[in-house]
């Protein structure tokens, strides 16, 4: 299911606003912070890790354009 969602970014595994999910064309701002941090947190979830709200806030602070 991940290797689906990252198929959709491009060749520096960035994503898009929007998607046209017959050409897989990125539409709309480039790039999105916050699909970035959902599929993070798919991620965690699938795997199972658990993230306290503090360490999600340090990990913003350190590096407030990662996503």
């Amino acid at each position: 299911m991940l290797d689906r969602a990252l198929s959709y970014a491009n060749h520096l595994g960035l994503f898009s606003e929007e998607i046209d999910f017959t050409s897989k064309r990125l539409l709309g701002n480039f790039p999105q912070g916050y699909s970035h941090l959902a599929l993070v947190d798919a991620a965690m979830t699938i795997g199972g890790m658990k993230v306290t709200h503090e360490q999600m806030l340090i990990s913003l602070l350190r590096y407030p354009f990662a996503g």
